[in-house]
């Protein structure tokens, strides 16, 4: 059986609130629907697709490399922002590795020891995309099998 991650990206706006960066917000074509709830879903967009490598040093999760993860899962911060919560609430039960990152502890992580390039690859994507976001910027993230 297959794990895959979700994966949403927020910014601390300025009304004190976590807020929403979506793919197209920073200009990355969304590849999506709406769910009964009208929040917006991606397929595709802060995923990651499903490298296991990726998974294991973000939090340990499908370690089968014995690498060190950036951090434990964390479970889910108390101050979502409302699409993010929804979508972890739908998850419940399916979903297991609850987690949150800032962005920098992703970059300040060490990429560039593995010998696979996806990692580094996805990391680069990823700062380059949230370049013009307003900081701080956190992932919040869960798995499913």
């Amino acid at each position: 059986m297959g794990c895959d991650i979700h994966m949403w990206v927020e910014t601390f706006g300025e009304d004190d609130a976590w807020a929403v960066v979506r793919p197209a917000d920073v200009g990355l074509e969304p590849r999506g629907w709406n769910d009964d709830d009208g929040f917006e879903q991606y397929d595709g967009g802060w995923d990651t697709g499903r490298d296991y490598l990726i998974f294991a040093a973000l939090a340990g999760v499908r370690n089968s490399y014995e690498v060190e993860p950036i951090a434990s899962p964390r479970g889910l911060p108390g101050d979502l922002s409302q699409a993010v919560a929804a979508d972890a609430a739908g998850w419940l039960g399916d979903g297991h590795s609850y987690s949150w990152l800032s962005l920098g502890e992703v970059t300040a992580y060490d990429w560039d020891r593995f010998a696979e390039r996806q990692p580094a690859q996805w990391l680069a994507r990823l700062t380059d995309a949230l370049a013009s976001v307003r900081t701080p910027v956190r992932l919040v993230f869960w798995f499913d099998n």
